[in-house]
């Protein structure tokens, strides 16, 4: 129990880290891949001064949700390219990343270890700039000069988080030139769309409950049978226990107890009520403690249903526990009880020559749609992985093929009115789009 939530808590912080190494050599290897190329301007004679590169007119942008400014003089036309956008001027070079959010990066801590794992990246001593947000997001930096190809730069760094993502910005700065102007300019303009955050329904066996759309993690289990989502500055962990014994029992809270608060560095929860849930007896803990190293505040929900218990551990970070406490109300008092074999109900039409599985609050029509635009992106799955094996050219007709399809599958999909949805329909949905994207990202992933 509070064992998986501790391993939750190292696996996160180690992640973190792993991800800056692996983010920040792809980093040094567009900086030297820059170096051989060349920047040209057409009728146009561009002064390597900051002065005279500020007379150009500035041009708006965008990548996903960000908008942002560039002077014209900045080679480069804002067209992204596996999730980067980059301009150059006078070998100096800005490069901008989009990428799925991975940690939380108001959390000073954090903050530290990514500062390491890219001074270690390009073997020299970066600072941490004093910033904590940009265009009112979460935001930080750091600086430092390095060398790329054997060239001095000054490098400055920031990574934004907004809308569930990461706004990855690096700027090459080479000796001799000086476009600071400019890169302050661009830090200026940029804006970003507001943060549209809804409820998504998850289930965990016998019981249903809602996340906020902003938190990590799909709600699938582990094999310890444990799932984790995380918010900005915490941890939620459910997990199903096989147990037959009675949650009302006193012997078996302490044992509960017990067996959370030994994988605790220090501090302990202890229980703080007992009340009914769907006619579930349902046991509340909570208290102030130490894991792996981190201060955090911890409450704990257990919940009997049949022969198995149900948990939900949310922790949160020293310094956010004001958000913490509404975050942790809104989600435990969002817990139900599904009936016990409610999952799905066969029924055969076509005469017997087809099976149509239905999910209770889900219209047939709108299962339909999303089972196509699945099982499209399933046939293309499978397209690119043959690809991959075999580098067969001729293959690229099939590859017309998808691409004429697409088109159809995107409209029908466009036509859904996602407002109306049911909050089943709206699980669904996620559901659905949570497999193609981990498939696109194996296909991706995969040389």
């Amino acid at each position: 129990m509070l064992k998986e939530f501790c391993s939750g808590i190292r696996g996160k912080t180690v992640l973190s880290i792993a991800f800056v190494s692996f983010l920040f050599c792809g980093c040094g290897d567009q900086g030297g891949a820059t170096e051989s190329a060349s920047v040209t301007t057409e009728a146009t004679d561009v002064s390597t001064t900051a002065s005279t590169a500020a007379q150009g007119a500035m041009t708006e942008h965008s990548i996903e949700d960000m908008t942002y400014s560039i002077r014209d003089v900045w080679a480069g036309d804002g067209t992204a390219s596996g999730g980067s956008v980059r301009y150059d001027l006078d070998d100096s070079m800005l490069i901008i990343t989009v990428m799925d959010d991975a940690g939380d990066i108001t959390n000073p801590d954090v903050r530290a270890q990514y500062r390491e794992g890219i001074s270690a990246n390009y073997e020299t001593e970066l600072s941490l700039m004093d910033c904590d947000t940009i265009a009112e997001r979460p935001a930080f930096g750091v600086t430092g000069d390095i060398r790329l190809s054997d060239e001095g730069y000054r490098l400055f760094s920031y990574i934004i988080r907004s809308n569930s993502k990461w706004y990855y910005i690096q700027y090459f700065q080479r000796e001799g030139e000086d476009h600071q102007t400019e890169f302050d300019e661009f830090l200026g303009s940029i804006r970003f769309s507001e943060e549209v955050v809804t409820d998504v329904l998850h289930r965990t066996g016998y019981v249903e409950y809602t996340v906020p759309s902003n938190w990590r993690g799909d709600g699938s289990l582990n094999e310890a049978g444990a799932t984790y989502y995380y918010p900005d500055h915490g941890m939620l962990m459910v997990e199903e226990i096989p147990n037959n014994a009675d949650l009302s029992s006193a012997d078996v809270q302490t044992a509960l107890l017990n067996d959370f608060n030994d994988g605790l560095d220090s501090g302990e929860i202890g229980m703080t009520n007992t009340l009914l849930v769907d006619n579930c007896f349902v046991m509340r803990a909570a208290g102030e403690c130490t894991v792996s190293g981190l201060k955090m505040k911890i409450s704990a929900l257990y919940i009997q249903v049949e022969d198995k218990i149900y948990g939900f551990s949310m922790g949160s970070f020293e310094g956010h526990y004001t958000d913490y406490d509404t975050e942790t109300e809104t989600v435990f008092s969002s817990i139900r009880v599904v009936p016990k074999d409610p999952v799905t109900t066969e029924s055969t039409e076509n005469n017997g020559n087809s099976t149509e599985t239905k999910l209770p609050g889900v219209r047939p029509e709108f299962k339909s749609t999303m089972d196509g635009y699945e099982q499209f992106f399933d046939e293309y799955y499978a397209y690119m992985k043959k690809y991959q094996e075999t580098n067969d050219p001729s293959t690229m007709s099939d590859y017309s093929d998808f691409v004429k399809r697409y088109d159809d599958v995107l409209k029908q999909l466009r036509e859904l009115d996602l407002s109306s949805l049911s909050p089943e329909e709206t699980a669904y949905y996620n559901e659905v789009m949570e497999r193609i994207n981990r498939k696109l990202t194996d296909a991706a992933a995969t040389p």
